[in-house]
């Protein structure tokens, strides 16, 4: 190893040493105690540091960087000079730019805007006027309109309000109506034998069935029969004259 490796590493091991240094005492400041002592000049200084980074570029001269041509950020090596020169003016310039970067996180109704409207009103009292009349002008027409359109709404509403009353008023006794004649009724009972008749004529009519007339085997089976046996049958010579002499013995009897 040469010389010049060593002298590297025992940079680095310094290098080490002070990290190491800065990061405990981060977590220690946490732990002291630090209200009861009085606030130094160097603590003021370190707060203007912390403040520069805040500084607006138009004001790089006005605190002392006048060779200064780039308006990129302060580096940490100008911060340290302008604190090392501060005055009443160059601390009065810093403070407000301070405050006017943090100013940005104004918005209606939280501190921050009326913190901006009070740091207005004390150094530009009319840009602030002026700038207060020309939106509240704006609010004032479009304030006049809105009332316009909220009467004429309420006279179109104002029909619907006086339902109610017309609800509460005592009814009117209906006069009973006349029961219906008989001719008077006819109508109702024409319009629903009507209504009904289309229906009828619609359905289809079911055709009634013909009683079958009666044959002459159906209706009369047993004459049938009877006559079919008298066809068939043929009486004796003894049967029929038998039966002859009944005839003549009717006819005798009915002539006397």
């Amino acid at each position: 190893m040469s010389r010049a490796t060593f002298e590297a590493k025992d940079k680095r091991n310094k290098e080490i040493a002070v990290e190491r240094t800065i990061e405990d005492t981060k977590k220690k400041i946490l732990e002291a105690d630090i209200t009861e002592t009085k606030f130094s000049q160097d603590e003021d200084k370190m707060i203007y540091f912390f403040l520069l980074s805040s500084l607006r570029k138009e004001h790089y001269e006005a605190v002392g960087l006048t060779d200064r041509k780039s308006h990129s950020a302060l580096n940490d090596s100008e911060k340290m000079t302008i604190i090392a020169n501060l005055n009443a003016k160059t601390k009065a310039i810093i403070r407000r730019d301070f405050l006017i970067d943090n100013f940005k996180g104004a918005y209606r109704d939280n501190a921050i805007a009326d913190l901006l409207l009070s740091f207005a009103k004390k150094h530009m009292p009319e840009e602030l006027a002026n700038i207060e009349a020309e939106y509240n002008e704006i609010y004032e027409k479009r304030h006049q309109r809105i009332e316009e359109r909220k009467a004429l709404l309420a006279k179109d509403t104002e029909p619907e309000a006086t339902v109610p009353e017309a609800e509460e008023a005592p009814e009117e006794e209906t006069v009973p109506e006349a029961e219906p004649t008989t001719e008077e009724t006819a109508p109702d009972t024409t319009e629903v034998e009507t209504e009904a008749a289309p229906e009828a004529e619609n359905a289809p009519q079911e055709e009634p069935m013909p009683e079958a007339e009666p044959t002459t085997e159906e209706a009369t089976p047993d004459t049938s029969e009877a006559e079919t046996e008298a066809i068939q049958y043929e009486p004796t010579e003894e049967e029929a004259e038998a039966i002859l002499t009944e005839e003549e013995r009717y006819c005798e009897e009915a002539v006397a």
